[in-house]
């Protein structure tokens, strides 16, 4: 094989080859590329600061690309977490006092939702218990007793 023919294979393997912008992946093959960014693209999304253009990866928890991008719309107030977007157990222990509602424990404190629905965070829904009351309020042979107790303090809470 004389040199030019390898100088043309190389080239023609250059011409199929390219580079997805997104993951940095060599694709070979021009319907293989478009495959590829089709794919990948489903698996980026923008970066949550309004000012910043990248793509990345998506991860369950991250909105954005870097912490400096993080850092950067906290402070121009672009993100939930600057928008107050509290936990449950912070909402909770402003509406309850950080103790126990059966023996008192003020150490360490589970939050207990009441209807039982993760999602409703509201201040009457949140109970304050220690890590052993929370477990006896779900068990089925305890359940019983320990509404009693939830619901007489909800009508004390109530009252305040």
């Amino acid at each position: 094989m004389s040199n030019d023919n390898i100088r043309k294979s190389v080239d023609i393997l250059n011409i199929m080859t390219s580079v997805c912008s997104n993951c940095k992946e060599t694709i070979k093959g021009a319907g293989n590329f478009k495959k590829h960014k089709k794919a990948c693209l489903k698996n980026f999304i923008e970066c949550g600061n309004n000012q910043c253009d990248t793509m990345f990866k998506s991860r369950k928890t991250n909105r954005f690309c870097s912490q400096n991008c993080f850092i950067t719309a906290f402070r121009r107030g672009e993100c939930e977490v600057a928008n107050r977007v509290v936990s449950y157990r912070t909402l909770c222990f402003e509406f309850h006092q950080y103790k126990c509602i059966c023996c008192k424990e003020d150490n360490i404190l589970d939050v207990h939702h009441y209807d039982n629905d993760r999602e409703n965070n509201t201040p009457e829904n949140l109970i304050p218990m220690c890590p052993t009351h929370h477990r006896y309020i779900h068990n089925k042979n305890f359940k019983e007793e320990y509404n009693n107790i939830v619901e007489n303090y909800l009508k004390e809470w109530r009252k305040k």
